[in-house]
């Protein structure tokens, strides 16, 4: 059997004069000698000496193989010595290695061979085999004689030829010196492959570039005919109005004169004629709703009154505590001075905006004259009630009359706005239309009803369905069936969605968002409704009754931004946060990095100093990417609207920024290849340097550009604060820094031992040798695959080690909170400091503080009496005694007791003489109390002069009251096998439940759920319905505002012409309950609503979605056959007749532009009601929370952080009470940390939001950027935190803070599968909140720490929880990986390279270097420190042991192992949910 020689052999390039066959010359070759055949060839053939030979051994390769040894072939390319492979030394090692290979495989063939004679191979294998080993180390031994004369080119070239051809046959060439020694001779299949990946990746993405720059948003598919024709212009019948503008007028006046508290100030009737006039001629002359004037004449009323409110408040605004009772609030002027403040708070955006389009247009617009038609009302005469301090009175009048008619015009149009009102800028061209009016305003004949819905409102509802939606379904429901109940099957089905809109809008859909921001850019806006601004101020309230709308607003003219759903849409809006860890990461990769041995010049580059310098190209990479990324996002109306020569000049000056880091590189690494001066190669070190940190400084710090500031405003911040968050965030980073070069550490050993040359390592000559051959694509890959995974863990982590800062931040933030006294915090008894501390902060106007103290503690007492938590025994220990002297006797509870007595008691459980309750969760209300008033806290609002708020709570199908079978049932079932709630609820709260029955007979005892009475039932339901999460439940703790305002107003009431009903709060406070389903409740759900409005104080409103079957199709959409209405009840409401369900005729009925309900659910439901709400303070509480009326006596001392800065959202920490069972307990401690101690680091670093519950909000400042939450559907799927979002982004001034003593309780889901919905939804949310244009914008204009705390305490932490759950699959893969590479024992010598151990114990060694107790320790931390220190700073380190100790035990960890893999950023259909 002959050998198979190659084509070519690569020698060493050397040209060799003669030929020489040398031992060989007359070896017998086939009956001729080899020589004789080589002059031969050379005699007849005409071939040279070299051919001639190389034939010979080609031919005859046992024999004369010395003949083709020497020839030296132009184009032989097969293995050949590196030019760079000429030190002597070099070429020993070369051939030591091929040699010794030879020698390593003979000697393994051998030994296999005696372990595996008869099986392993055949007879005609081991005799090749033995004839390849003999001629291999015949070659090996000729190469060693060759070292002994010195000839060392040609020793290193027969070793190679020993192995390669003989040996290899001519697949392996093992020229290298460095890792991976040998490769393959030819190409790879495989090598191809990957070439052709990436080039095809590479066109893909230029592609998706082309069309996304170029492409035009395609069109949604028609929808189905119409079942009736639709009229080219649909113009509304001319219905008149249902009631005249006198009656409107007197209806009006009569309720400020009789009902409201404003009818005591001085002047209050010429401004209600004023006021009443006003509303009735607009709702004459521009046909608004009647319901909608009363209601919003209603709503000016109350914002009037919070503005008194505020005003009078700084009268007493007094340095000295004396002069405290000489301090006299001047109600002269109230009224206008209120007017005048209320003007500038609710249309400052209005303001600002029709400023900028003034400019624009460089036209007056509305500023100078208000014109509405040449409508006339009342003007108010001169007199003592006008301020002209600041001008005449004249003047003063005229500005008044100005100011009352704009903000009455927009709270009009605010009101009939619908899902418009999400969109504030259009409000604002609404209303400056509506304010520069002239003329008649509609082409019909007469006013009609709802004449400014049908023609100003509704096209532009139209627009919103159309872009999202096909059709809408519903089943025809008779107004008997309505009035006893609809079942969820005969409801409304959800809107059709155009195709491919399904699961989420396409990027090419415009949104709200796209729509206001058309408005909000008068520059866009100007050209977009170019026809409208050539027209005349006056007659373009008429000419935009004419455009085509859908032509107008089209995606194509408005969309700005694209919520693309892959890598770029997430990398536009967190492309700093990369940047940061990828230089992190590569600055702990040249740190571990250790020199190479010889002086060759390698890809990194020779030096520590060029090694650094590679940094800077990080600049280029990530700039281009940038770039990528903002062509992605960047819709057609941002990209036509930033052309021009300035736009190029600052494009120009970025790309020259970013590129030149590449020169300056380029410029080092070219010096270094040439024979130059070391001293100007230090300069242009320098120089890169200085680019490089430029580049990277402004791409970290200065990322934003003018297209990301929309409203012409930045953030602003307080240097103290900044101070604290960079410092906060280099603590972080550096701590993870550290201990991440222990990582690098032990991959960059693993590697080196793995015999994988790293990439830097390796020299152009090499790559341009080896790049083809499967062996180095393999450990290139392998080498790659390892850095990837080390660099994914280092992403993971950084969310443990933000959480571990939080914690320790939060713990400095509650001790500064205190004045940094530590020892005075820690021996304090905050207890017997509460009546002191609620004397001077919450009762100081109180003209005796100890009384009124005493009065108050004792219904505090009381309350919790009805509340069953403690029994009449145990409350008369706790209350103010009356009997024993004249002044009361304090309970025991308040006595003093030094630290050693406390601690005694806690640890060393010794007998308690304070009389503390048994009850849990009042030992939590006590001790919060008490905390809570030794915070600083504002000075408290007088009585009556409070501003008026509203808690606003959404509800869509949650429980309102329990019944008897939601407790107990004895049909047989599930429920029954499993136990009967009520069971269970007895168990856990046993002495609350004792509390209940104490004076229940029950014939068999109380446990006899059977035999109980509907009475107690009743008292049952009502009991049970406290403690789960139930609408009961919230409304009657929100309504306890009514009973600690009439306290307040009866202890330290002051007179005033601000008037104060002494049973009816509602002009202070009212509680809006947004039921959502209440038109399809059921009669049990309807009978539950109205006792919850008989029995809760008459503040209890109920907002709900009505609707009316209709054949008007043309006139209100051609897919919707309803009239929709936004509807209002209370307790005044009468029933409506023949109605069996109790169904209540509302006090409001303001139809809407169309089917409300477009988004997920709540946004929708709280915007509709929010017309309804009253004051300039809103509160946001769900459907699942509860309040202590001792925490509501502190709502005045909370309204005062609005005195001084009212452009702000003050946050307020929640008590977690639904803690039954280890799942809710688990989810329970997880919402405490969050709800409190996580919190307040937010709020500290910067980033904390509006997370909907119980915020305080001032509300003329929440219209003005488009409401409480969003409701562009998936996309604002976490609707509450983009109010938060959008208020930090509109900036100028505004600031979210948090504070903590004021508290509301919180129940939350209790089983597995709830918890994972919930956990779900919200990673769901924050998933798609890194795509909107808010994370994208303020991840460009926030300060790297805020933009670092925004990702991490939000979004970024679904996203780590995600990127956590991969680490181990990952770990897994890698180690899979490096095993599968591993070397074959019996034939390493076969393999080109092996490392120098076994993969197994190497792996094995890297991994527990990585995963020590120290990062044990810190998941642990993580987990566990934010709860442990929270429960330790409220309660006492016993507790929080104990809780900790409890969750470890219910083994909540593999709780959130179970939760993690699901709380990743999901793209699966949304949780649709109303409440």
């Amino acid at each position: 059997m002959g050998f198979r020689w190659p084509w070519t052999i690569l020698l060493l390039g050397q040209q060799v004069a003669a030929h020489r066959c040398g031992k060989s010359e007359k070896t017998d070759a086939g009956g001729h000698s080899c020589g004789g055949r080589v002059d031969w060839l050379v005699q007849h053939e005409d071939l040279s000496k070299d051919e001639a030979g190389f034939r010979v051994a080609k031919e005859f390769p046992v024999e004369c193989w010395r003949c083709g040894l020497n020839i030296s072939s132009a184009s032989s390319k097969s293995c050949s010595l590196q030019e760079s492979t000429s030190d002597t030394l070099q070429l020993q090692q070369l051939q030591m290695m091929n040699c010794g290979k030879v020698q390593k495989a003979s000697v393994q063939f051998q030994d296999v061979l005696a372990a595996k004679s008869d099986t392993w191979a055949s007879s005609d294998q081991v005799k090749v085999w033995r004839q390849k080993s003999s001629l291999a180390g015949e070659l090996c031994r000729e190469s060693t004689v060759l070292l002994d004369h010195e000839e060392f080119k040609s020793a290193a070239l027969v070793a190679m030829y020993a192995w390669s051809e003989v040996i290899m046959d001519g697949s392996q060439c093992c020229e290298l010196l460095r890792p991976p020694y040998c490769l393959q001779a030819q190409w790879s299949w495989a090598t191809l492959a990957v070439a052709i990946l990436l080039g095809g990746s590479f066109l893909a993405l230029i592609s998706s570039l082309i069309a996304a720059l170029t492409a035009k948003a395609p069109r949604p598919a028609a929808r189905a005919a119409p079942r009736s024709p639709r009229p080219a212009r649909a113009v509304p019948k001319p219905e008149p109005l249902g009631r005249t503008a006198e009656e409107i007028y007197q209806e009006l006046l009569r309720s400020w004169m009789k009902d409201h508290s404003l009818r005591g100030l001085y002047g209050a009737a010429h401004f209600a004629e004023s006021a009443a006039s006003l509303f009735a001629q607009l709702y004459k002359r521009f046909g608004f709703q009647a319901d909608n004037v009363r209601n919003q004449f209603d709503h000016l009323l109350s914002l009037w009154r919070s503005h008194c409110a505020m005003l009078a408040d700084l009268d007493l605004e007094v340095e000295d505590e004396e002069e405290l009772e000489e301090a006299v609030v001047n109600e002269k002027t109230l009224l206008h001075e209120a007017l005048n403040s209320m003007h500038a708070e609710l249309l400052e955006g209005f303001r600002a905006w029709r400023h900028r389009l003034s400019e624009e247009l460089q036209e007056p617009l509305s500023r100078s004259s208000v014109t509405l038609c040449q409508v006339r009302w009342a003007q108010v005469p001169l007199g003592d009630w006008l301020d002209s301090e600041s001008s005449p009175k004249h003047l003063a009048a005229s500005l008044a009359m100005k100011h009352l008619a704009e903000v009455v015009t927009y709270l009009l149009v605010w009101g009939e706005a619908g899902n418009l009102r999400f969109m504030p800028e259009v409000i604002y061209f609404l209303t400056e239309l509506t304010l520069g009016a002239d003329g008649e305003p509609y082409q019909v004949e007469g006013p009609t009803s709802c004449c400014f819905l049908s023609r100003m409102i509704r096209p532009s509802y139209k627009v919103i369905f159309d872009e999202w939606y096909q059709s809408l379904e519903f089943k025809q429901v008779s107004t008997e069936d309505r009035a006893s109940g609809v079942g969820p099957e005969e409801r409304e089905k959800l809107p059709t969605f155009h195709t491919g809109y399904e699961a989420f809008l396409p990027p090419d859909a415009a949104n709200y968002d796209d729509w206001n921001e058309f408005f909000a850019n008068v520059g866009l806006l100007r050209r977009g409704m170019a026809r409208l601004f050539e027209s005349e101020h006056p007659k373009r309230f008429a000419v935009f009754q004419e455009f085509n709308l859908s032509k107008m607003l089209s995606s194509q003219k408005t969309k700005t931004h694209r919520e693309v759903h892959s890598f770029w849409g997430v990398f536009a809006s967190t492309h700093r946060i990369w940047l940061l860890h990828t230089l992190l990461f590569f600055t702990g990769l040249c740190v571990v990095a250790e020199e190479p041995k010889d002086d060759a010049e390698t890809l990194a580059g020779h030096g520590i100093a060029v090694r650094f310098s590679g940094l800077g190209l990080l600049a280029p990479l990530h700039a281009l990417m940038l770039m990528v990324a903002r062509i992605y996002t960047s819709g057609p109306a941002l990209r036509s609207s930033i052309r021009g020569i300035g736009c190029m000049c600052a494009h120009l000056s970025r790309g020259l920024l970013w590129l030149s880091p590449l020169v300056t590189y380029l410029a080092v690494r070219f010096s270094q290849g040439i024979d130059i001066d070391q001293q100007i190669i230090r300069y242009l070190l320098i120089a890169h340097g200085l680019v490089s940190v430029w580049a990277l400084i402004s791409l970290l710090f200065f990322a934003n550009r003018t297209s990301d500031v929309p409203y012409q405003v930045r953030p602003r911040r307080l240097c103290r604060l900044q101070v604290v968050r960079y410092f906060f965030w280099f603590v972080v980073l550096a701590a993870k820094f550290l201990i991440a070069v222990v990582l690098f550490r032990a991959v960059f050993e693993l590697i080196l031992d793995l015999q994988l040359e790293p990439l830097g390592r390796a020299t152009s000559r090499d790559v341009l040798i080896a790049w083809y051959s499967t062996v180095w694509t393999r450990d290139l890959l392998i080498w790659i695959w390892l850095w990837f995974s080390s660099f994914f863990i280092f992403c993971a982590d950084t969310q443990l080690w933000f959480t571990v800062g939080c914690s320790l931040l939060g713990v400095a933030a509650f001790l500064s909170q205190r004045g940094c006294r530590v020892c005075h915090f820690a021996l304090e008894d905050a207890v017997h400091e509460l009546p002191w501390r609620f004397q001077e902060k919450v009762l100081r106007y109180a003209p005796s503080a100890k009384q009124a103290f005493a009065k108050t503690w004792n219904l505090v007492i009381h309350h919790m009496t009805k509340e069953q938590k403690i029994n009449v025994r145990d409350s008369g220990e706790l209350s103010y005694d009356y009997v024993m002297s004249e002044e009361p006797e304090p309970p025991v509870l308040f006595n003093r007791e030094n630290c050693l007595e406390r601690a005694s008691k806690h640890y060393c459980y010794m007998s308690d003489t304070r009389e503390w309750p048994v009850n849990k969760e009042l030992q939590w209300r006590f001790l919060a109390l008490s905390r809570g008033l030794g915070l600083p806290m504002p000075r408290p609002y007088r009585v009556p002069y409070v501003p008026t708020l509203t808690a606003v709570i959404p509800h869509f199908e949650e429980p309102i009251l329990l019944q008897p079978e939601d407790l107990y049932s004895e049909a047989p079932g599930e429920a029954r096998d499993l136990g009967h709630l009520i069971d269970y609820l007895r168990i856990k709260y046993m002495d609350e439940f004792k509390n209940l029955a104490q004076n229940f007979s029950v014939p068999g005892g109380v446990r006899n759920w059977s035999r109980y009475s509907p009475p107690q039932w009743k008292a049952t339901c009502i009991w049970a319905s406290m403690r789960l999460q139930t609408l009961w439940r919230t409304v009657a703790g929100i309504c306890k505002y009514h009973d600690a305002l009439l306290l307040l107003h009866e202890l330290q009431g002051t007179c005033s012409g601000l008037l104060w009903h002494p049973e009816d709060t509602s002009d202070v406070f009212r509680c809006l309950v947004s039921m959502q389903l209440y038109s399809y409740s059921s009669s049990v759900q309807r009978e539950q609503v109205n006792e919850m409005l008989e029995r809760f104080p008459p503040n209890l409103k109920i907002a709900y979605i009505d609707h009316e079957d209709t054949d008007e199709c043309a006139i209100l959409h051609p897919q919707q056959r309803r009239r929709y209405y936004s509807c209002l009840i209370d307790r005044s409401c009468k029933k409506a007749k023949n109605s069996t369900s109790a169904f209540r005729l509302p006090l409001y009925r303001i139809e809407l532009p169309g089917y409300p309900i477009l988004s997920d659910g709540k946004a929708d439901n709280q915007n509709h009601a929010l017309p309804f709400s009253r004051g300039t303070i809103t509160q946001c509480v769900d459907a699942n929370q509860g309040a202590y009326f001792e925490q509501m006596l502190l709502l005045p001392n909370a309204l005062g952080e609005f005195r001084w800065k009212a452009k702000r959202i003050v946050g307020f920490p929640e008590h977690i009470t639904s803690d039954l069972g280890s799942v809710g307990d688990f989810a329970a401690g997880s919402e405490t940390a969050f709800c409190t101690l996580l919190q307040r680091s937010y709020a500290v670093l910067g980033a904390r939001m509006h997370y909907g519950h119980p915020d305080l909000m001032n509300k003329q400042y929440m219209m003005q950027q488009g409401g409480i939450s969003k409701g562009t559907r998936t996309l604002n799927l976490s609707e509450d935190i983009f109010a938060g979002l959008d208020f930090v982004l509109r900036a100028d001034g505004r600031e979210i803070c948090h504070k903590e003593y004021f508290h509301l309780s919180k129940g939350r889901d209790l089983g597995f599968n709830s918890v994972l919905k919930f956990f779900s939804k919200l990673s769901s949310g924050s998933g798609e909140q890194l795509l909107t244009r808010q994370m994208c914008r303020l991840g460009q204009l926030m300060s790297l720490p805020e933009v670092l705390t925004l990702y991490y305490a939000h979004a970024g932490y679904y996203l780590t929880q995600f990127l956590l759950s991969w680490v181990m699959p990952t770990v897994l893969f890698t180690w899979s990986l490096v095993l599968a590479s591993d070397c074959d024992a019996h034939f390493a010598a076969f393999e080109p390279s092996c490392g120098r151990r076994p993969a197994p114990e190497l792996m094995g060694r890297m991994l527990a270097s990585i995963y020590t107790y120290a990062l044990l320790v810190l998941v642990l931390l993580a987990t566990a420190l934010p709860l442990f220190m929270e429960e330790w700073l409220e309660r006492s380190f016993k507790i929080a042991a104990q809780r900790l100790l409890k969750q470890v035990f219910t083994l909540s960890f593999l709780m959130r192992l179970g939760i993690g893999p699901s709380v990743g950023p999901r793209r699966g259909p949304p949780h649709l949910e109303g409440g």
